[in-house]
């Protein structure tokens, strides 16, 4: 399966052109592409309605449906989103805090 992999695009045009591309690519070398795990992120969209926000990728033409732009997305591990502000940055950070807690909670501290 293919993951991790981006592309940026100027437009949905722009956009299937290079999905149309790597579907070529993957199927040459019989990579599966799991349009379930893809998201797109669009950032000053051109259209308004939302329903037409996606691209098919893949031998399946699996719609990917772009995220909400209040929605964040991790790329290789940086956080990015369409809308602005960092109220996301604010619950990314207060997950992780959570997530170590629960790990060290139950820990004893000793002297070794």
């Amino acid at each position: 399966y293919a993951d991790d992999t981006q592309w940026i695009a100027k437009s949905k045009v722009e956009a299937t052109k290079i999905s149309l591309i790597a579907n070529e690519f993957f199927d040459i070398n019989d990579i599966k592409i799991n349009g379930g795990k893809s998201e797109i992120i669009v950032v000053n969209p051109e259209d308004s309605n939302e329903n037409e926000r996606f691209i098919e990728i893949g031998k399946n033409k699996d719609k990917v449906f772009a995220n909400k732009g209040s929605d964040a997305i991790r790329i290789l591990g940086v956080w990015f989103k369409a809308d602005k502000g960092d109220k996301h940055t604010e619950l990314i950070v207060k997950k992780e805090i959570l997530t170590i807690l629960g790990a060290i909670r139950r820990k004893h501290i000793t002297h070794a």
